[in-house]
């Protein structure tokens, strides 16, 4: 009797002929590590309920909301002004998230550097948290905002410590043109930003799961994994 065992992806079977041709032979988890990012590339099942647009993660009492537009823009001034102490940067990545309820615009009232520090270290310390669990919570946080399963890239430069460029403008004037009527502030504090994102793919595309944001992603990080996998094993590119 034969095993009722699925034909793998083509393009899954050609990296690992490829690993093979080369004499490099993949570790079970190098391989299902591999096989799982290259379903995410081939179709939308995931195999679970996806989690309902918006809604709040609750953990340690308190609620973790997906980064709006505010929240997001608030974030990235915060962990520039705050680089220099590691804690801080985490400490304002969870308030902003913390902060981010539709309609919560109130880090808009934190925008200089102490005041950030003071309300971010004072409100973080309090948390009922260990080092593990903050590790795991951001995790989580960053699947909340649609970027949990990024592979770093192995070609990545060191970061710069000059500030990054923050679009609120260019993405404010996006939605509008899009979605006539519908007011700025509804794109900046009342919807999550990546589903906003999503939104405007939608409406400006045939929102096919072939063309799709989520699927170039996915493919990036495949082709992302298999270069750290193929240097792992001693192989240049």
């Amino acid at each position: 009797m034969t095993a009722p065992v699925p034909d793998l992806s083509p393009k899954l079977a050609a990296t690992l002929d490829a690993f093979r041709a080369e004499g490099i032979t993949l570790s079970p988890a190098e391989v299902v590590w591999l096989a799982t990012l290259r379903a995410r590339c081939d179709g939308k099942g995931e195999g679970g309920v996806p989690w309902v647009m918006g809604s709040p993660l609750d953990y340690a009492g308190v609620q973790w909301w997906p980064l709006h537009r505010l929240a997001e823009a608030w974030w990235l001034r915060a962990n520039t002004l705050l680089s220099e102490v590691a804690e801080d940067q985490i400490a304002v990545y969870l308030f902003a998230h913390a902060h981010s309820a539709p309609g919560d615009r109130s880090l808009r009232l934190l925008t200089d550097a102490a005041a950030i520090r003071k309300a971010a270290r004072t409100w973080f310390r309090d948390l009922p948290l260990h080092d593990g669990q903050v590790v795991e919570l951001c995790n989580r946080l960053r699947e909340l905002d649609g970027d949990g399963d990024g592979v770093p890239d192995p070609d990545a430069k060191p970061v710069e410590t000059a500030p990054g460029r923050d679009d609120t403008h260019g993405f404010l004037a996006v939605m509008c043109k899009a979605f006539p009527g519908v007011p700025p502030e509804y794109w900046m504090s009342e919807i999550p930003a990546h589903d906003a994102r999503k939104i405007l793919f939608g409406a400006s595309s045939d929102g096919g799961w072939a063309t799709s944001p989520e699927r170039t992603e996915a493919q990036k990080n495949y082709l992302k994994a298999v270069k750290w996998l193929w240097r792992t094993h001693g192989k240049r590119n």
